[in-house]
């Protein structure tokens, strides 16, 4: 019983590190690919709206 705080902080940590990995390697990915077919990010919407929320650009 007193190895239950400590192995579950430790798979806690393990599978946090995990999808940081994997948000990361996607943010990558999907870099990669909007450069490399130089598209805008949402090509299919008729919104002039961006992240920042400015309308204006």
């Amino acid at each position: 019983m007193s190895l239950l705080l400590p192995v579950t902080t430790m798979i806690l940590i393990g599978l946090g590190a995990f999808c940081i990995f994997i948000s990361i390697e996607n943010d990558r990915t999907i870099r990669r690919k909007t450069a490399a077919a130089d598209t805008p990010f949402l090509p299919h919407t008729k919104s002039r709206v961006s992240y920042t929320g400015r309308t204006d650009q």
